[in-house]
This record gives structure tokens, C-alpha cells and sequence, in this order.
């Protein structure tokens, strides 16, 4: 385990690294295969019938954006809280809601990365290892991914009562499930026995380690609750959201595609999950929806959600400044 006090707090003054360079270049092929087999006019034409004859739906959608963003920030923030806690008991459950809060501005770039961040001033504050916190957010990260496999998997005997959808979408999800759940099981199982970490070392995976020494199989089980709530709260809006635009999906392929969409998106391997979200939503509900009005609805709501991200990001920022003002001085007190 590292015992190293603190995560380096200095930001990085490159800003153009090759990892950086290499996500808008994915971002940008991306983008020509999708309007190669989509035209760019159509989706236009679809993104301007949404957002300018549309003017009250736009405002309902934007409201519903808040109110997916607030929900997020209380059910994965508390998550966050459960987990840390493990570690420190003395951090308070409000303040992880309002740095999580806060930390939405960066999530706008990357779930992970505003995580991460909170991450950095949990450490900070409380003097967490810099191993420990970085643990918890990779090991948070993956229970997030295996919130959606719950609810698609719940939603797999519904479909297999009413009918199973064709397509190498709904293979490609049920692959994913029969996969995903024993690699999980043999993860943990492995993670606790194994003493031997050069091999996580060199995938950089180590400090997924340093939660399974620490939490029980009913903290990970809470914890898989927590994301499995979080992930069924985005899927519901999404329902609402769909609907008010006129969007019909069966409400069972609904539950298990949108899941598995949310999933592929969140793949940090564009900026702001451009690109990916686009391609995902295509390839799984592109069966029930037109491509065109897929890629503009997401286009639209993507944006939207990051202007409810910015807005609460900016309304909780002044209290963590605050904060972490008071944190610095105490610090420079003793």
C-alpha cells in the first residue's frame, strides 16, 4: 500500500500532451465516420426542429437536466462519502456533496476526471494516502460501470418474456453481461489473495488493490447498490427526456440498451464524451429511432447537461473555496 501523504497538488502546465492530442484526433475520426454514414444536413435540420420550434420542450429539457445532475451529485456523492468513510470516518457526508457538487465542472470534461478531483481534496484535507484515494476513485469508477450491467441485466428477463429484440446490438449486451459478472467475481477474488503486483503495476491498475484490503464484500455490495440506484435514476430521466421529445423506445429495450449506451459513452477516450455517446447511441437504439434525430437529440442533450453541470458546479464552488481556504490556513498554523 502507498502511505505517501498527499496527491501532488500542482497542476500540469502541458497542455498539449500526446494523450491529449491523441483523444481530439479519436474525437475527429469519430466524427467523419458517423457523418459519413449519416448527412451532416439531416442532423441539422433535426437539431434545429428540436431546439428552435421547440422552445418550451427545450426549457423542460433543461430543467430535467438539473434535476438529473442534482440527483447524480447526492447519489454519487453519497456513494463516494460510503467509501471513503471506510478510510477516514471523520469526513462529513455534506461536504462530499458539495465538492462533488463542484466538481461537476470537471466532470463536464470527463466523469472521471472530476472524480479525481475530489479525490485530490479529499486527500488534502484529510491527509488520505495518495494510493488510497486514487483506489477509490478507480475502484468507484468501476462499480459505475457495473451499476449499468445491473440494470440491463434486470432488464434482460423482462425482454426474454416479451420478445427478444434482433441485431447485433442486443448479442454484443448479452456477451457483456455473461462476461462481465464472473470477471468481476474473479477480479475480487484475486484482488484479495494476490500479493504480487507487478503485473496491476504495469497495467496501472495497483491502486485497485487498496480497497479490496479494506472493504468487505457488504461495503462492495452497498457500494454496487449506490451505482445501480445512480444508474437506474439516469436511465428513468432518460425515459422522461425521450418522451418529451416524442422518442418512443419499448420501455424493457429502453432499461437494457440506454445502460449499455451510457456505457460505451463514458469511455474516456474523447473529450467530453463527444463522439463515443454519438456512435453508442447509434449502434443500440438505432434499431427504434432514426440515426439522424439519435445524433442530434444526443448532441443537444449532451450540451444541456454540461450547462446544468456549470450550473452547479459554479453555485457549490464559493463553499469548497471556502473550504479549502480554511483547510490552507489551519495547515499553515500548525
Amino acid at each position: 500500500m502507498n502511505d505517501s501523504p498527499a496527491i501532488n497538488p500542482g497542476p500540469s502546465r502541458k497542455y498539449l500532451t500526446p494523450r491529449r492530442l491523441i483523444t481530439w484526433l479519436i474525437l475527429v475520426v469519430l466524427f467523419v465516420l458517423l457523418f459519413k454514414m449519416i448527412p451532416p444536413a439531416q442532423v441539422l435540420l433535426e437539431l434545429k426542429g428540436m431546439s428552435v420550434s421547440r422552445p418550451w420542450d427545450l426549457l423542460a429539457l433543461l430543467g430535467c437536466s438539473c434535476v438529473v445532475i442534482c440527483g447524480i451529485t447526492l447519489l454519487d456523492g453519497t456513494a463516494m462519502w460510503y467509501c471513503f468513510s471506510r478510510f477516514e470516518p471523520a469526513i462529513k457526508w455534506r461536504e462530499i456533496i458539495k465538492v462533488r457538487a463542484a466538481m461537476m465542472l470537471l466532470a463536464s470534461i470527463s466523469t472521471l476526471i472530476g472524480q479525481a478531483g475530489l479525490a485530490v481534496h479529499v486527500a488534502r484535507k484529510y491527509k488520505v494516502p495518495a494510493g488510497t484515494a486514487a483506489g477509490m476513485v478507480m475502484f468507484l469508477f468501476l462499480l459505475e460501470i457495473y451499476g449499468m450491467i445491473a440494470v440491463s441485466t434486470l432488464a434482460l428477463p423482462v425482454l426474454a418474456i416479451f420478445g427478444v429484440p434482433p441485431g447485433p446490438a442486443f448479442r454484443t449486451g448479452v456477451l457483456l453481461i455473461a462476461g462481465a459478472w464472473p470477471a468481476l467475481i474473479i477480479f475480487i477474488a484475486a484482488g484479495r489473495r494476490m500479493r504480487d503486483t507487478r503485473l496491476f503495476e504495469r497495467l496501472r491498475l495497483a491502486p485497485l488493490l487498496i480497497p479490496l484490503r479494506t472493504l468487505t464484500n457488504a461495503d462492495i455490495l452497498r457500494l454496487l447498490l449506490f451505482k445501480g440506484l445512480l444508474a437506474l435514476w439516469q436511465v428513468v430521466m432518460a425515459v422522461v427526456v425521450f418522451r418529451l421529445y416524442g422518442l418512443l423506445v419499448p420501455s424493457a429495450d429502453f432499461f437494457f440498451f440506454l445502460p449499455l449506451a451510457i456505457l460505451f459513452s463514458s469511455i474516456p477516450i474523447t473529450p467530453a464524451r463527444l463522439g463515443t455517446t454519438q456512435f453508442s447511441w447509434v449502434f443500440f437504439m438505432g434499431q427504434y429511432l432514426t440515426k439522424e434525430s439519435l445524433v442530434a437529440f444526443s448532441l443537444l442533450f449532451q450540451f444541456l447537461l454540461n450547462i446544468a453541470r456549470w450550473a452547479v458546479g459554479l453555485l457549490a464552488l464559493p463553499f469548497v473555496s471556502r473550504e479549502i481556504k480554511i483547510t490552507g490556513e489551519a495547515r499553515d498554523e500548525t
